[in-house]
């Protein structure tokens, strides 16, 4: 039986602010859950029907993950998501600050004013199967560790590193060692573009766009080309639009 303080918490932690606060984010279901416990995200509790706990207890053990037997009842009055899963798992959050050191050698990834959580969750595990390391976001940016976007992380969240912070004051630093390329409606097809070894690949939303004060940070504005007339959708699914980027970044050999 979960108690009333475990119960509360549980709830508190859809709020980003009790996210923040408790350094903790909540996680829902056997495959999600399961992946993170592989890739050896640190877990505070589990919460799991008895027959969940029957079939991981072993793993569960290995892994020194703590975790209480619950009843269905329980776990749908605690859930998150509308339909009430199994296990519940009690996460901690991260915090990461690489150094520019590391960051100058490879592509990261910085999406400003990015607010649909499923597709931050999809950027995010776009960027574990490219092998892209960093994704930082503007605080405006939903958070990662919404359940939405938890769940379309689809465990990747365990695997790349989420960083929120000003991104002006990011990229101010950033642009004096790796040159920031930003999609753009109006910029160099990325066919056309030749990529550098490394970089940050700069997003906005599709509403809006990227904020004009980040513009001074920009070496170079890219797109991809539209192949029909202007009468369908102004913009591309900002995380279709990262998928196709990073897909020749990859063909350029330049992820690895």
């Amino acid at each position: 039986m979960l108690s009333q303080s475990t119960f509360k918490l549980i709830r508190a932690l859809k709020n980003r602010k009790q996210r923040q606060k408790n350094k903790l984010f909540v996680a829902e279901g056997p495959k999600l859950v399961n992946d993170l416990i592989n890739k050896g995200c640190p877990l505070e509790h589990l919460y799991a029907l008895p027959s969940f706990i029957a079939l991981h207890q072993k793993k569960l053990d290995a892994k020194g993950v703590r975790y209480s037997t619950v009843s269905a009842k329980d776990l749908q009055r605690a859930a998150h998501l509308k339909t009430p899963n199994e296990v519940i798992a009690l996460c901690n959050i991260i915090d990461h600050d690489p150094s520019v050191d590391h960051l100058k050698a490879r592509w990261s990834i910085a999406l400003d004013n990015v607010n649909d959580p499923g597709n931050l969750g999809t950027i995010v595990r776009l960027a574990h199967w490219l092998n892209i390391e960093y994704v930082f976001c503007s605080p405006e940016t939903v958070d990662i560790y919404n359940s939405k976007a938890i769940q379309a992380t689809m465990g990747a969240v365990a695997d790349v590193k989420v960083c929120y912070r000003p991104l002006e004051l990011f990229l101010k630093e950033m642009t004096k060692h790796v040159p920031v390329y930003a999609a753009n409606l109006k910029g160099q097809s990325i066919y056309e573009t030749t990529f550098t070894n490394s970089g940050i690949l700069l997003m906005g939303s599709e509403s809006h766009g990227i904020s004009t004060s980040l513009n001074k940070f920009v070496n170079y504005e890219i797109m991809i080309p539209r192949m029909n007339d202007l009468s369908g959708p102004e913009s591309l699914n900002v995380a279709t639009a990262a998928a196709i980027i990073g897909g020749e970044l990859l063909r350029n050999g330049l992820l690895k």
